[in-house]
């Protein structure tokens, strides 16, 4: 299958990130559901204070300088994520 809403062309091509925060006291972000949302989570996390935070991380997959992956292969590795 393809991304569902997504760009349908074989050469799209496809990285994965994830932003890891550890964070003094409670955060919640918003469930992610579309861009705005995802726009409204990273405006939260941008807004974060300096001082509640320990470490931040951004991992992204595929890992490899130049390697990405097609749509079939992010939703067989991820079938939960949204689609943006």
């Amino acid at each position: 299958g393809t991304l569902k809403d997504g760009p349908n062309e074989e050469n799209t091509e496809y990285i994965l990130v994830t932003i890891l925060l550890a964070y003094d006291g409670a955060f919640k972000l918003p469930k992610v559901t579309d861009a705005a949302s995802a726009n409204d989570a990273l405006q939260m996390l941008g807004r974060t204070q300096a001082s509640r935070v320990n470490a931040v991380e951004i991992l992204w997959a595929p890992q490899a300088a130049g390697d990405v992956m097609t749509a079939d292969e992010l939703l067989e590795k991820y079938p939960n994520l949204v689609p943006l």
